[in-house]
């Protein structure tokens, strides 16, 4: 992949993770059930994941490459303690919706998590707007 084609890769994520966080935020608001806001969180959080390893030019498709990238570059020291944690945070709604299990989160958690996404979207924002300037829309 070109530079340029990494950058509006990233870029694309980077919405597309902001849009999925918006209606998981909206979709707490209106329901009871958190089931459906927490994936729509966790989607916004994979595609912000895969935005910052675009970002560093490494392409991974799938959850599960998304996931082992984010934790080989975390083990290497490339991301902050706080992206860290979040990386763990998702890799364990990722084994919740694998064994489906997402109905023992309760309303608080799903909040807290929603939360967090807010912070690691941020995060993921503040270093693709170092390296490629600002991006439109965000």
């Amino acid at each position: 992949m070109s530079a340029y084609t990494e950058e509006a890769a990233a870029k694309f994520y980077l919405q597309r993770a902001f849009a999925f966080y918006e209606s998981a935020r909206k979709l707490m608001s209106q329901s009871q059930r958190c089931e459906p806001a927490v994936l729509l969180t966790y989607e916004a959080m994979l595609d912000a994941a895969k935005a910052l390893l675009l970002a560093d030019r490494i392409n991974a498709d799938g959850c599960d490459a998304v996931l082992l990238a984010l934790a080989n570059a975390a083990q290497q020291a490339k991301l902050s303690e706080e992206t860290h944690s979040l990386v763990q945070e998702a890799a364990q709604i990722h084994l919740k919706i694998h064994r489906r299990s997402l109905f023992t989160l309760r309303p608080q958690e799903a909040d807290a998590l929603i939360r967090n996404a807010r912070s690691f979207l941020r995060e993921v924002r503040d270093r693709l707007e170092r390296k490629f300037g600002l991006i439109e829309g965000l």
